[in-house]
């Protein structure tokens, strides 16, 4: 269900970064750097970025107890699925971060 529910929230997520990029393609650099940085987009951003990552987490979970039967093996792919979405998620919100208060 919560799978889902992300896939929902990616669809409108999507269409307004798609939406944004689309704007700035060819756009210099500062201008692009002004744009996520800003309260519309920064937001929409990180949102997009938290509801990826468990999403990307949900979907290999289910891979993961799918095809992997050896329990060990499992219970460390899980919990190596669940280290790396959250680090990807957090190494990303920094990045936006950064952006946004520069």
């Amino acid at each position: 269900m919560l799978e889902r529910l992300t896939s929902a929230a990616l669809l409108i997520l999507v269409i307004y970064i798609v939406a944004v990029v689309i704007r700035l393609s060819g756009e210099p650099r500062d201008v692009v750097i002004r744009v996520v940085g800003s309260i519309y987009v920064a937001p929409a951003l990180i949102a997009f970025i938290l509801v990826n990552c468990v999403h990307m987490r949900l979907g290999m979970q289910s891979i993961i107890e799918d095809y992997c039967h050896a329990t060990v093996l499992k219970s460390i792919l899980l919990i190596a699925n669940w280290l790396f979405c959250w680090a990807v998620a957090l190494a990303s919100f920094f990045a936006v971060l950064v952006i946004s208060f520069r």
